[in-house]
């Protein structure tokens, strides 16, 4: 049985090697100063394709059958990472240069593992031509995560149509906070779509936030894509932005501190106007409730010896309002 079960994983393996995808190779041409009369493409997919040898100039040729200087090519390939480039003629010297952005090896890189329409991309650059292109600026904050990561990423089914090396690869399309604001920033420019996409706290899976449903299409946040936009901030994890931004000090009834670094009280200090009770909770920023605790003092303190070193919420419940206040221990 043993031996049988063998078999019939090496043959699976076999037909999953010998299965045939076809690839379409997409080059807009438009901005070409002087056009040649051939566009061909070279790389190590040609003698698999079918051609006498690979990274053979002028023997794999593109065509724009609609004149619109976008020109295309559709190979069959079994399943493989393949490099390429695209030639402004049918010599080497005619080729394009590929931006240290979306190069491997100085060549532009796909991984085949299915049926695959390539994004248009512009000749010479890891984009498409800024004429058919608009501009998109993802932001989300970060200051309600407990641990920000060294790198705060985003993926989606836009990474390759910016010019990355794949749709869905955390760590490679990377946010930036310059005004260390906790609001992490990215514009792409990309052809009008529908896109899917989320944000990540690291560069790896599992570090990917989780999309309420109220915004989430098949697990990921998604936007029609038609012109210029600048996306509303929002809180990682979360459809609205961080609940506390925005909000002065004075507008709480309360103020919450630690009288000494690394005690293990949080002190509880009402306005001298506030005269409500009400319910005060430690949470964590998953929502999970820690600490719950009655106020009925002017000043009052709340036990977090438990707790280790993070940033947590305070949430107060009273009859008619909630408030909510970040505090660090550390």
């Amino acid at each position: 049985m043993k031996k049988i079960f063998t078999l019939i994983l090496i043959t699976s393996s076999l037909l999953a090697y010998c299965q045939q995808f076809n690839l379409t190779f997409r080059v807009d041409m438009k901005e070409v100063p002087s056009l040649s009369d051939t566009v061909s493409i070279a790389g190590n997919f040609q003698y698999a394709a079918g051609y006498p040898s690979d990274w053979t100039p002028g023997t794999t040729l593109m065509t724009d059958s609609d004149n619109d200087s976008i020109y295309e090519c559709t190979v069959t390939l079994s399943a493989g990472v393949y490099e390429f480039k695209y030639i402004n003629g049918t010599m080497w010297g005619q080729d394009e240069g590929v931006p240290a952005g979306c190069a491997y090896n100085g060549n532009r890189v796909i991984t085949v593992n299915k049926d695959t329409v390539l994004p248009i991309v512009c000749f010479t650059t890891c984009f498409a031509c800024a004429s058919r292109n608009h501009q998109l600026t993802f932001r989300v904050d970060m200051s309600q995560v407990g641990v920000i990561a060294d790198t705060v990423s985003i993926i989606g089914d836009f990474q390759l149509a910016a010019g990355y090396f794949s749709n869905y690869t955390p760590g490679i399309t990377l946010l930036t906070d310059p005004d260390m604001d906790s609001i992490y920033e990215l514009t792409v420019s990309i052809p009008d779509a529908l896109y899917k996409f989320k944000y990540v706290n690291g560069t790896e899976w599992g570090m990917d936030e989780s999309v309420p449903t109220a915004c989430m299409s098949s697990g990921n946040r998604f936007i029609d894509f038609t012109k210029d936009t600048v996306l509303n901030i929002v809180c990682f994890g979360s459809c609205d932005p961080c609940t506390s931004i925005g909000i002065e000090e004075n507008d709480f009834p309360f103020t919450a501190y630690f009288e000494n670094t690394g005690s293990d009280f949080i002190t509880i200090e009402f306005n001298p106007n506030y005269n409500d009770a009400g319910t005060l909770q430690v949470i964590d920023i998953t929502g999970k409730v820690l600490v719950q605790q009655e106020i009925c003092e002017q000043k009052d303190q709340i036990n977090v010896s438990e707790l280790s070193s993070g940033l947590y919420f305070l949430r107060l419940l009273n009859h008619e309002n909630t408030y909510t206040f970040r505090i660090l221990k550390l």
